[in-house]
């Protein structure tokens, strides 16, 4: 198991680095000229983090409602190690690193995979309803039928969510299906829907104090208010989610922000966002990654210790 997990970090790293080239050239050269306001930018980054943590929480309510528990620092630790997987093209293999580590962790398999893939549905369902909801007056300035349609999608996607506790079932099996993994659950505990969308609509509203945090320390712009920032963010977020082929929607969330934020906060050119977008992708990066090893690093040596004394033993 825990050869497999350096293994998926191995493939994380390579994908990392050959993304990372063309960002932190664009961040190199919107740098130069800048004042960055660094207070500001480690809020952002402490936002961020606290954000992720809500999720990890969050994540832990699902699973005590399908009868399991699981204490914050393994929750932590699985949340983190399996964030890694996120960065390998292909989107869902998150779910099975999850549900796996998980389930290593003695979960029983529904509350692994129904936590699982339901808070990745909530996390989606909330962040679109989100963008579309907010989003759609300010789209008007783009096109009058634009508000019309997004304030329809935001319905729908809002119908959907309360439709999980009947298609969660089928879903989580097409997701054991595409990730090659046993995720099957009977039923949706009503409240584990209530706790995910409460969560992640915290951990939305997180995300979009963070960007704004960052934008105002990047460039100085103080127009906005925290409301455009988390439809900006979400829309983006979900963009980059979507886009499996990009791992870690790397570049899709970035084009998605550059096109989305200059409409929500028009004092914020395009190229503006461009710089806030990279940075912001910077941050997050090394928020999953720094954690996510340095937790399978503790996992092994913890591994090699428990170890030592049956080889003692048997010699």
């Amino acid at each position: 198991m825990l050869a497999g997990q350096f293994v998926l970090a191995a493939v994380v790293l390579y994908f990392i680095l050959a993304s990372v080239q063309r960002q932190w050239t664009d961040l190199r050269a919107h740098w130069q000229g800048a004042h960055p306001g660094w207070g500001l930018i480690a809020a952002s980054t402490a936002a961020v983090l606290a954000t992720y943590l809500v999720l990890i929480q969050t994540w832990r309510a699902i699973i005590r409602r399908w009868g399991s528990e699981i204490g914050f620092g393994d929750a932590a630790r699985v949340w983190f190690a399996s964030n890694l997987a996120k960065y390998i093209p292909g989107g869902v293999a998150q779910l099975g690193a999850i549900g796996v580590m998980a389930r290593s962790d003695r979960l029983t398999g529904v509350a692994a995979s129904g936590a699982a893939v339901l808070n990745v549905l909530v996390n989606l369902a909330t962040g679109i309803g989100i963008a579309l909801l907010v989003g759609a007056s300010a789209l008007r300035r783009v096109n009058p039928y634009y508000e019309t349609l997004a304030a329809v999608l935001g319905v729908a996607f809002v119908v959907a969510l309360a439709a999980l506790p009947r298609t969660l079932p089928r879903i989580v099996g097409l997701a054991g299906r595409i990730t090659g993994r046993t995720l099957h659950v009977d039923r949706l505990p009503p409240r584990a829907l209530l706790d995910s969308a409460a969560g992640n609509l915290v951990a939305w509203v997180g995300y979009g104090g963070a960007l704004q945090l960052l934008a105002v320390g990047l460039l100085g712009t103080h127009d906005g208010n925290l409301i455009d920032y988390t439809a900006a963010f979400a829309a983006a977020y979900v963009v980059g989610y979507l886009v499996l082929v990009m791992p870690g929607g790397l570049g899709a969330r970035e084009l998605a922000l550059v096109g989305v934020l200059p409409v929500l906060v028009p004092s914020i050119t395009a190229v503006e966002a461009g710089f806030v977008a990279t940075v912001s992708r910077v941050i997050m990066t090394v928020l999953d990654l720094v954690p996510g090893f340095l937790f399978l690093a503790h996992s092994a040596a913890l591994r090699r210790r428990q170890e030592r004394p049956h080889r003692d033993g048997s010699t």
